[in-house]
């Protein structure tokens, strides 16, 4: 089960970087210190989501 939340976690890091990458080149904003805490926040939200989703399913 741990690697299970584990391998949820990382995956929905990964979703949460992607994500927070294509938004923001699409708006064109730059760097800065405030837009990389909103994407540890997205990347923490995602990997928690999926981190729960692959330690509820059935086995």
């Amino acid at each position: 089960m741990v690697r299970e939340v584990f391998i949820g976690g990382l995956i929905g890091a990964l979703f949460g970087l992607v994500l927070f990458g294509v938004v923001f080149s699409w708006m064109g904003m730059e760097l800065l210190l405030i837009n990389l805490y909103i994407a540890f926040g997205f990347c923490g939200f995602f990997g928690s989501f999926f981190g729960n989703i692959f330690a509820s399913r059935n086995n």
